[in-house]
């Protein structure tokens, strides 16, 4: 099979790896979390059969999205080796995708459409700069939202619309199983095996895959064809019809830097790309002489306008304004890139150079 990714694919960081890697400790499993995948039922399965080998009377969770609350372990990078090393060496990984058409339309529906998610539309105002006050998903179509997150780095991307093989962490995780939702018997029949029993839980269908034809023009099935690119060679399926059901054999390419990480428990620099780096400068507990070296020596170029904010704070803070002019024109360029398809023609900056 054709290698689907660049090398590197792109960068990891602790996000990326905290928030999809889901264990349990009682569960010689880790399910890779892939919203809009059906990761509710899955997520219930995984909580009930924990709570059964835990002795738990009641196996119900209020919840399950709130995992800070639950039987999962909520941050597996920092946990204690032991978890870790079970979780690295004695445990099935595995986890759920789905055709990135109908995926980023139910995303849309569940998430956007209808102003219905607190915390979707505070991503999305504080990622593309837009005042939460005036800004209302109501008005926001399938086609706008689209061309927003398109300006947006993969990597930046809110999990629920993020390409899925990031989701996954490919290439860099190893699995045992990835199944597909259009063939969910499947995926049940395979974690059955596991002692793990996947029932359907509605609570956030879209119905997407019905709904495909309403949705999507020439234009909008370019966007995602552009956006989610990867994800359609990688796991097989269609990229010019968003009606089609059907799939062909993925592409996968396995890796163990994952692992590796979560064996140790550090993130070392040399997985990180040059503006993590930066923000770990910038918010630890470093000389400042050595964060400015580090600025003034990084590449720059690329499209987060969040660490060019972090580093013109570290600026004037510091009382390095011989070098706040340039950095402040490379924050309103890095804005505006992510304004251009809101309609918001101007910025708005409360200091004279920059917007805080």
């Amino acid at each position: 099979m054709p290698d689907c990714f660049p090398d590197p694919a792109y960068s990891l960081d602790e996000s990326l790896i905290i928030h999809p890697l889901l264990h349990a400790p009682p569960l010689p499993v880790v399910y890779a979390n892939n919203p809009k995948v059906g990761c509710t039922s899955i997520k219930t399965a995984l909580w009930k059969a924990s709570a059964r080998l835990l002795g738990r009377g009641n196996t119900d969770v209020e919840d399950i999205h709130d995992l800070k609350a639950g039987i999962f372990v909520p941050d597996l990078l920092s946990a204690a080796e032991e978890i870790r090393v079970r979780a690295v060496e004695q445990s099935f990984w595995f986890s759920v995708v789905r055709n990135p058409f109908h995926r980023i339309l139910s995303a849309y529906l569940d998430k956007v459409d209808g102003d219905t998610d607190p915390i979707i539309k505070g991503y999305l105002c504080r990622r593309f700069d837009l005042d939460p006050g005036t800004v209302s998903l109501e008005t926001l179509s399938f086609e706008k939202f689209l061309e927003l997150i398109s300006t947006e780095e993969p990597v930046l991307i809110d999990p629920h619309f993020r390409p899925q093989y990031m989701n996954l962490l490919l290439p860099y995780a190893r699995y045992d199983f990835i199944g597909r939702m259009e063939n969910m018997q499947a995926v049940r029949n395979t974690l059955d095996g596991q002692s793990i029993f996947v029932e359907k839980i509605d609570g956030h269908r879209t119905a997407a895959a019905e709904k495909a034809e309403r949705y999507y023009t020439p234009h909008t099935v370019e966007l995602v064809r552009h956006l989610f690119a990867r994800d359609f060679q990688v796991f097989g399926y269609c990229d010019t019809d968003p009606l089609s059901m059907g799939f062909s054999d993925m592409s996968l390419k396995f890796g163990d830097s994952v692992r590796d990480v979560l064996k140790k428990g550090v993130l070392e620099d040399r997985y990180l790309s040059d503006e993590k780096r930066l923000e770990r400068l910038l918010y630890g507990d470093v000389p400042r002489e050595k964060i400015l070296k580090s600025i003034l020596m990084a590449d720059h170029e690329h499209d987060n306008w969040m660490v060019y904010r972090g580093i013109l704070t570290f600026l004037v803070q510091n009382n390095y304004y011989l070098y706040f002019d340039e950095f402040s024109e490379r924050y309103r360029n890095s804005v505006k890139k992510h304004l251009k398809v809101t309609g918001i023609d101007e910025l708005r900056f409360e200091h004279s150079n920059f917007y805080w």
